[in-house]
């Protein structure tokens, strides 16, 4: 058989291999020895160009670098295996023959396994090369790694992990590729021995991020923004999503939009609003009360909805752009550790979306877990400093976010501005609770009980954490701060007033049922009796089941 035979052959038997490769063609750079000729002492490379699926598809590869199409995404942190194929004589007529039965081979695969299995079988052994762990490598930023030094050969190469978390539902199947891989574009007619590959996957990346700009007090509403990016080329009939609802949140609301490609998971909430909207059908509603909250306190509601016929085809109008679902909660209650995650417990996902093409599932995969928005809440609680320390009821705080307004609160002149984010008066019992997104805050003495002296300054308290709270007696955050893991520790800070000989204002409150009490004392002088206005602050935390 003639070279420009083999040359034929040779890209008859390995068009598969290179088949997603794109259509512009930059210029060659192939080495020759002359048309026909492979030199069997030479050295060549194999460069793996890592690629989501375009908007429309490629043509057949050839072998030479090119540019990517616009709409197809360069994938980084996906690991390639290359091994050689130990027997394959390239220089001879019989080494062809053999080549063409390899291929048959490897096309009847899916996975590295099966096909280093099936060529083992056959008695064909390969050497892992070029590669930093065993023979791997991982895709760079641009989606391309390069095995170098590779000799005259046939190269079986597999795809493996995808540690990027870039969305890649199914994997490049096994593919074979010769060094070198004959080559005629440009009026060339030789060997190309620095081989360009662009094998591509069917890609949709989940994000999950939640959105609590809005929310500070219960009543207020969070909003989570679930992406999908949509495949290149699938022919989608159907799509659907879920997502769970927290026990502490009532589902209020679910819209969805199309968004540019390149939105990051920071821009979502805008990007959103500006998008292109998604019209959906009724949304189907599981373990949830008319008003949208669970009907459990200890499991997640869920909802899901569908996305057929017209809103099916839009999303084949905007391949590889982002489907993007608003899930809007109001936040009605805070029990147990204070996370709000919109999840499940264990291994359960998060957010679910599901392509569907003519019956077949394809789940999109990625990080679909969001952080958490962490809520607590507070209780206080007012005793007299007389001996008999009894509780003292109507006694009235204004919470704030801002100091100064909290001053004004005091002072009886308040702006029209400043926002009160929770206002409770004491029970009989002198208690009264209140509940916010971690932060900083400032409590407001407004209401003062019969007989006793308004508090002079606001009190700052920090809610931080999942576990934590931290209370300065004073605004300058010294004076006794004390930082309270409240699952372990009782604390009780006094503070005394004139001719007060008692060592200890307050008993310590036991820790019952997981929670904790963090017990704080704030002086204060008496109108008609010597007395004082203590608080009992606790973060209440529970682990959530």
């Amino acid at each position: 058989m003639g070279s420009k035979a083999f040359r034929t052959k040779l890209t008859r038997v390995l068009a598969v291999a290179l088949a997603a490769t794109l259509v512009p063609v930059a210029a060659p750079a192939f080495a020759q020895t002359g048309p026909g000729n492979i030199n069997p002492g030479a050295t060549g490379s194999i460069t793996v160009h890592k690629l989501s699926e375009p908007s429309t598809p490629g043509t057949a590869g050839t072998s030479l670098q090119s540019t990517p199409d616009a709409s197809a995404r360069q994938l980084n942190g996906v690991e390639f295996e290359i091994k050689k194929i130990d027997g394959m004589d390239l220089t001879s007529a019989a080494g062809w023959q053999k080549l063409t039965e390899v291929t048959a081979l490897i096309n009847a695969t899916d996975n590295a396994k099966k096909a280093d299995a099936a060529l083992t079988e056959k008695g064909h052994s390969l050497s892992a090369v070029g590669g930093d762990n065993n023979g791997k490598k991982v895709t760079a930023g641009d989606g391309s790694v390069t095995f170098a030094n590779l000799p005259v050969g046939a190269y079986l190469v597999t795809e493996g992990d995808d540690t990027g978390n870039n969305g890649i539902i199914s994997k490049t199947d096994p593919f074979i590729v010769t060094v070198p891989f004959p080559t005629t574009d440009g009026g060339a007619n030789g060997w190309n021995y620095d081989v360009h590959v662009y094998p591509k996957n069917t890609v949709s990346l989940v994000e999950k991020v939640v959105d609590e700009s809005a929310a500070v007090k219960l009543g207020d509403t969070l909003r989570w923004y679930v992406s999908f990016t949509i495949p290149g080329q699938l022919d989608i009939t159907s799509f659907k999503f879920s997502d769970k609802i927290d026990t502490m949140t009532n589902f209020s609301g679910l819209k969805a939009a199309i968004v540019p490609a390149d939105t990051p998971k920071a821009q979502f909430a805008t990007a959103f609003a500006s998008g292109e909207t998604v019209q959906l059908p009724n949304v189907n509603k599981t373990g949830l009360e008319t008003n949208g909250s669970p009907t459990s306190d200890s499991v997640p509601g869920s909802i899901d909805v569908t996305l057929n016929g017209a809103a099916a085809e839009k999303l084949k109008q905007h391949r590889n752009k982002k489907l993007i679902f608003e899930v809007s909660v109001t936040v009605e209650r805070v029990t147990g550790n204070g996370q709000i995650k919109n999840a499940g417990s264990g291994n359960e996902a998060w957010a679910q979306g599901e392509f569907n093409q003519n019956g077949k599932a394809l789940v999109p995969a990625g990080e679909g877990a969001p952080g958490t928005s962490n809520w607590g809440t507070v209780d206080l609680k007012t005793i007299s400093d007389l001996k008999d320390k009894a509780a003292l009821n109507n006694a009235t705080f204004k919470v704030y976010s801002d100091a100064e307004a909290a001053k004004r609160a005091i002072a009886g002149n308040p702006q029209g501005d400043d926002t009160v984010l929770a206002e409770v008066t004491t029970d009989t019992q002198g208690q009264a609770s209140f509940s916010l997104r971690n932060g900083t805050y400032y409590l407001a003495h407004t209401g003062v009980p019969a007989g006793f002296q308004q508090l002079a300054a606001p009190i700052k308290v920090d809610v931080e954490g999942v576990r934590t709270l931290t209370h300065y007696p004073n605004l300058d955050n010294n004076n006794g701060a004390v930082k309270v893991d409240n699952a372990e520790w009782v604390i009780t800070l006094n503070a005394r007033t004139p001719g007060d000989d008692a060592t200890s204002l307050l008993p310590n409150l036991p820790i019952t049922g997981g929670f904790g009490q963090l017990l704080l004392a704030l002086a204060g002088t008496t109108v008609l009796a010597i007395a004082v206005v203590t608080f009992v602050a606790a973060s209440r935390r529970r682990k959530q089941h």
